[in-house]
Parts: structure tokens; sequence; C-alpha cells
């Protein structure tokens, strides 16, 4: 009963994820009142169980060869870290990802118990964080361009117009919650993959259901930031931010892509966990860029790139202290 007990904290840092990440797939669509929140909140929960159960092998395999966890306590301590984070986060309506507060506890979980870890894996992971927000800046620079001198050249009725703004917000938002499930999913169900008596598939349904859980009480303050505190979005530009985003994070966890391109040799993207929050902020930035740079605040892009950096290290230190402690008490 004690090792489910454990579950919590992944079941906390799913929920946490949940609160704060609906702003990255629905936030501006929400804001916008192109997407009824409940709606978002159904549609998010569907395909975030869909792509961690279908697509989410990349990614666990590279928290596994990043670090092994055994104990349920410590995959609860590693989980609890990262969960805190994000609550904390969240609660000053700061958009962060789970991919960064999780990889900063288990690092920090690596050090303290001297466990061999890929470093290799975690060169990959940290290189990937920093040129994905460019990855999609670029996409949506591109995207933004093109929908504009093809909405010119062929313009649509206003009606037909904001049908189809709506519908490409829900199938976008479908899908980059299916990305986030492929991709983000195994930060919080990977430390418990060895450690537990329950499957996997289990594990992965759970954690599922607590993101579903958080997703119903997302943040107002976070969907604020994405919807208009950073950069304010039509609902055209919010529909090119949901597909710039979303694309960036499948491309990080699609396995077929990157078995087709070896078959020719050619470099692909590594299946590693990416912070959806910085995609899709690098394609709000995108495009704020491709409309001249105008409107975007700078000092609040400024606060979110400073709090991508400390999450990890504060999510570390939060796990080190807290096994510090453990490891005191055990010894007496």
């Amino acid at each position: 009963m004690l090792i489910n007990l454990y579950l919590i904290g992944g079941l906390f840092l799913g929920w946490s994820l949940g609160r704060n990440n609906l702003s990255n797939l629905f936030g501006a669509a929400i804001f916008t009142r192109m997407v009824n929140p409940k709606t978002a909140t159904f549609i998010a929960i569907v395909f975030v169980v869909l792509g961690a159960i279908f697509g989410g092998s990349g990614t666990t395999s590279s928290m596994l060869e990043l670090a092994r966890v055994h104990t349920m306590l410590d995959a609860f301590i590693i989980s609890m870290s990262a969960g805190l984070v994000l609550w904390g986060m969240t609660y000053r309506g700061i958009p962060v990802s789970i991919a960064q507060a999780s990889v900063g506890s288990v690092v920090a979980w690596s050090i303290f118990y001297n466990a061999p870890g890929n470093a290799y894996q975690l060169q990959k992971i940290v290189l990937a964080w920093i040129y994905s927000p460019f990855l999609a800046a670029l996409v949506a620079f591109v995207v933004f361009k093109i929908m504009r001198v093809g909405l010119k050249r062929y313009p649509m009725p206003l009606l037909y117009k904001d049908l189809f703004m709506r519908a490409g917000l829900i199938i976008m938002g479908a899908f980059s919650a299916y990305a986030l499930g492929a991709n983000n999913v195994a930060s919080i169900s990977a430390p418990y993959f060895l450690a537990s008596s329950l499957s996997p598939l289990l594990i992965t349904i759970l954690v599922c259901i607590s993101i579903g859980a958080g997703f119903m009480v997302a943040d107002t303050k976070v969907i604020k930031t994405m919807g208009s505190g950073l950069f304010p979005l039509s609902p055209m530009e919010a529909l090119i931010v949901v597909f710039s985003g979303a694309l960036t994070l499948f491309l990080f966890s699609w396995s077929g892509l990157r078995l087709f391109l070896g078959q020719f040799g050619l470099p692909s993207f590594p299946m590693v966990p990416i912070p959806i929050s910085s995609a899709t902020i690098g394609a709000i930035v995108g495009v704020s860029l491709a409309k001249g740079g105008y409107g975007l605040k700078y000092s609040m892009l400024g606060n979110i790139a400073i709090s991508w950096t400390a999450s990890p290290v504060i999510s570390g230190l939060i796990c080190w202290g807290i096994l510090t402690i453990v490891s005191f008490i055990g010894g007496l």
C-alpha cells in the first residue's frame, strides 16, 4: 500500500502539468474566445492520453537512459521536487515545462547517489531545450508569411474565415495535446517504471488522469500570459502559434521520422522531452517578428526565459535537500 502511495508524487506532478500547460495547448484559442474552455479541456484530456500511449516510447527511453530509479521513495522525491517548482511557477502566472523541472530533479538524484547517468543523453536534452524555441519561431515566422499572402490572394468571406479559424484551433489544439502526451508524459511516469510493481501502461494512464484533473482547474493567469500577456494574438495568429509549437514538440517525439531519415543516413531530431512552453513562446516570438516585432513585451519574455533557467536548478536543489533530510533520518 505504501508503495502505491508514493505514486502521489507523480500524480501531483501530472496535476501541476495540467494546470500550467492547458495554456500552451489552447490558451490563445480560449483567450480569443474561439474555443470554449470546457471543449478545450475535453479535447486536451483525450489527446494527451492517446499521445502518451501511442507516441511516448521515444522520450520514455531517453528518460530511462538519463537515470534508472529503482525505489518508489526516490521516484516520489523526484516527482514532488519537480511538482513543487511547477506549482510555484503556475502560481506566479509563468508558463514553464515539466521537462525542465523533471530533468533537474533527476540529475540532482543522480549526483546525490553518484548513480551512473548518461551524460551524452543530458547533453542532447539541454541542446534541444536551447534550439527548440528558435525552431518554433522559424516555423511560425514562415507559416505567418505564407498564410498572410494566401489570405490576401484568396480572401475568405468572414463567416467561412471564422469557421476555418475555430476548426483549425480545435484540430491544432488536439495535435498539440497529442504531442504533449507523446513528449512530456514520460518525464513524469518514467521514474516509476523500474521502481513500481504496477505496469508502465497503468502508471501512464494514472498520470494522464492527473493531468486531466489539472486541465480542469487550469490557471487563468498563465492562459492570459499565453493569450495576450506576451503579445496580443488574433485568432489566425493563435492558430499559427499552436501549430508551430505542436509541430516542434512532435518532431522530438516522432520515432517514425527518425527511422525514415536513418535509412538514408540523415540526421534527425533526438527523442527527448522538450519544454512545450518554450516551443509555444518561441512561436509567439516568431509571429511577432513576422509583424515587425512591435507589441512584444520583452521584459516579460526576459522573465520567462529566466524562469526556464531557474526551474531545473530550483527543482534539483529541492530534490537534493529532501534526499539529504531523508538520508539523515534514515541514518539515525
